[in-house]
């Protein structure tokens, strides 16, 4: 009888080691997939701070571009009615 109960003492004791070990792997593998979300959704923010930016920069090079061919054609103008 007590070695009955010794033995299953031990078996539990093996089962929660192993638990413990198994739940050290999952929450391992937690973390990675975490990891790897936020480095896709960083990636993402990157890339769409990158495009406004490139946006931005395109915009304002039309601007001024647009700004010349109008002070261009004014200037024809204006020295033609002269």
């Amino acid at each position: 009888m007590e070695t009955e109960k010794r033995q299953i003492k031990r078996q539990k004791r093996g089962r929660k080691e192993t638990d413990k070990e198994t739940n050290k792997e999952i929450k391992v593998e937690r973390v990675k997939e975490t990891d790897k979300e936020t480095a896709k959704e960083t990636e993402k923010e990157t890339a769409r701070e990158t495009e406004k930016e490139t946006a931005k920069e395109t915009a304002k090079e039309t601007a001024k571009e647009t700004a010349k061919e109008t002070e261009k054609e004014t200037d024809k103008e204006t020295g033609k009615r002269e």
